[in-house]
């Protein structure tokens, strides 16, 4: 994201650093910078402006891993309740067989 962020925006220099990416998001929705943010973190931000598309060699495939003793954790069922029927609509879209 930083090489991103030199090359699209040269004059740009950070003034606020942060690692955390719930923080960076929060703060690109607040309007101070502009960052690398994934699609479904933007989805969430409501008034985000997207300033492109997919960013070139950045697109990766999200992977959701638990352990078998955290499955019956109620916030990791209500985490796969929420996203079950999201992913069955992707994988209906990707794949309209």
């Amino acid at each position: 994201s930083v090489i991103w962020r030199k090359q699209t925006f040269p004059g740009v220099l950070p003034s606020y650093r942060c690692s955390n990416m719930s923080a960076v998001s929060q703060l690109v929705a607040a309007g101070l910078g502009v960052a690398a943010l994934t699609g479904f973190t933007v989805e969430g931000l409501g008034a985000v402006e997207r300033l492109s598309g997919p960013l070139e060699g950045c697109r990766t495939d999200l992977w959701l891993l638990t352990r078998p003793d955290c499955r019956a954790l109620r916030s990791v069922q209500t985490l796969l309740e929420a996203l079950a029927p999201r992913l069955r609509a992707a994988l209906q879209v990707s794949n309209p067989d």
